[in-house]
């Protein structure tokens, strides 16, 4: 028979771990590289959060904005 085991995240822990900036990096290099395959008038940035890091990838130029919504730009650079 298995034993049960019982598990307890330290949430304090995990907020820690996913605001880490190595982790803030790893992100960074991921949404640059979206913003390239999206064109060049389009930029990444990341930011630590509440809970959790998020990045952020965005048209910097009129030009871009429309053209994404468009063409799908962003969406299409993510698959």
């Amino acid at each position: 028979m298995a034993k049960k085991v019982d598990f307890e995240l330290d949430s304090d822990g995990v907020r820690a771990l996913l605001n880490d900036p190595e982790l803030m990096d790893y992100m960074q290099k991921i949404g640059e590289g979206v913003a390239t395959r999206a064109g060049e008038d389009y930029a990444a940035d990341t930011r630590p959060g509440e809970k959790r890091a998020h990045t952020f990838v965005k048209a910097t130029t009129l030009h871009a904005y429309y053209s994404n919504l468009k063409h799908n730009s962003l969406l299409k650079a993510l698959q």
